[in-house]
């Protein structure tokens, strides 16, 4: 059986490990062709899953023959999003826009979303399929994608089979169990080892998860999921969230979701889908994991150099990371927590300047200019490398921003921890100057 993955222009096709490239270009439509059609006021829904708990639905009535169940996370409200949806709704396609997380009263975060199971979804696709004759789409984003594949899996494990649901969109997907810190590779939910009915994978070139795409395309395909994945060019995650900055291309890329969704329903119909998952699910309870600190590295292993990558404002700038303790920090200027702890870095680097401390920060996937206009607003006081494809966080294994490591003399790493904190706790000093005395 063959699978796709297409990236950017050219089509790649898969069978098993083997990839082959077929220069064939998938069309992409703007989105009014033939005009805008009139939106309606949307309408509130309320279904009882099989313990007489509801889910609350939010119908966008529209009068093609497609209908999309779209997952979110989010409670606050988001303009241009909101206006997304009513441009869905515009073009024909009937959104319920429906929230877990609020429905059953669960935090918004990631622990909370990583023990939901599938009985929601598959609840909400047996009243679909019931209650409208209309070709049903599943599709949601980032980490919200996992109730989703558990739905439809849940689905299938019950005998059930229909045409009419033709599959899923996974908008940058985060399949990925919670990295236990900085520096070790997360591993792949295990619902994407037994996920086998009809994906589309979007993801954006500049995401954080861009280089493990591969790897998680091979999964599915392994799985027997007809899987393609569609890698935005120039674009970062989360770009039909707001209309700030989200790379060159994601202007095209937002005005064109509502007739991608049209283009990914046509090309899922025409895949073969499964009447039986791939198999069981086995996984554990996660509880949230709390860190005011940092994490010790028990086996020290050295790392990897920062020789011939582009500094800001200069090329070609080498920074030794031996005879001095460094701090590497990866971040990117469109990351709130990023920024969050940059003035605590400053003084930081302020306290320890008179001995053999530095602090090397790497940005990712950003160009010159953005990061000219973000040093004007927020003053960055230690030297900034440029990693323009990606290859130096994947090398690092960095999953999520930031991202830091202390790094003693010899060149190999002490501590690590993959999110914004306060550097100016008194055990991080403490810690820094033991390296120094060392």
């Amino acid at each position: 059986m063959f699978s796709f993955i297409c990236t950017g222009l050219p089509l790649y096709c898969c069978q098993q490990v083997r990839i082959k490239k077929i220069f064939v270009c998938i069309s992409m439509f703007l989105l009014f062709v033939s005009g805008p059609k009139a939106v309606m006021a949307a309408e509130s829904l309320l279904i009882e899953d099989e313990n007489a708990d509801e889910i609350h639905v939010e119908v966008f009535n529209a009068d093609s023959d497609l209908l999309v169940i779209w997952l979110q996370d989010h409670e606050n409200h988001r303009p241009y999003y909101e206006k997304l949806l009513r441009l869905i709704q515009s073009s024909g396609i009937e959104i319920w826009r429906v929230n877990l997380l609020q429905s059953y009263f669960l935090p918004q975060t990631t622990a909370a979303i990583l023990n939901m199971d599938g009985m929601p979804v598959n609840t909400l696709i047996e009243y679909a399929l019931r209650h409208t004759r209309k070709n049903i789409l599943l599709v949601s984003y980032d980490r919200m994608v996992l109730p989703l594949l558990k739905g439809l899996h849940r689905w299938q494990t019950k005998g059930s089979a229909n045409p009419r649901l033709t599959g899923a969109i996974l908008f940058y997907p985060n399949l990925f169990e919670p990295a236990v810190t900085a520096g070790i590779a997360p591993e792949l939910h295990p619902i994407s080892r037994v996920t086998n009915y009809p994906l589309v994978v979007v993801q954006p070139e500049m995401g954080p998860l861009s280089g493990r795409l591969a790897g998680l395309m091979g999964t599915l395909w392994d799985s027997g999921a007809p899987a393609i994945a569609h890698r935005l060019a120039q674009t970062r995650d989360w770009y039909f969230m707001s209309d700030s900055d989200h790379g060159p291309r994601a202007p095209y890329y937002r005005d064109a979701i509502p007739q991608q969704l049209q283009n990914y329903a046509a090309i899922l119909q025409s895949l073969p889908y499964p009447t039986a998952p791939a198999g069981e699910i086995s996984e554990k309870t996660h509880q949230p994991v709390l860190h005011d600190g940092l994490t010790e590295v028990k086996h020290n292993a050295p790392v990897q150099q920062l020789s011939g990558y582009e500094y800001f404002s200069e090329r070609d700038v080498s920074f030794s990371l031996s005879g001095k303790v460094t701090l590497v920090n990866f971040w990117a200027s469109w990351c709130g927590p990023c920024v969050e702890e940059i003035p605590s870095l400053n003084r930081l680097q302020a306290e320890f300047k008179h001995r053999d401390f530095q602090i090397i920060s790497i940005d990712y996937r950003e160009q010159q200019r953005a990061l000219k206009e973000f040093i004007k607003q927020v003053p960055v006081d230690f030297p900034i490398l440029m990693d323009h494809t990606g290859d130096l966080a994947l090398a690092w294994k960095v999953f999520s921003f930031p991202s830091s490591f202390i790094i003693d003399k010899n060149g190999r790493v002490h501590y690590a921890i993959n999110r914004a904190i306060d550097w100016n706790q008194a055990a991080i000093v403490e810690a820094i100057n033991n390296l120094l005395d060392k």
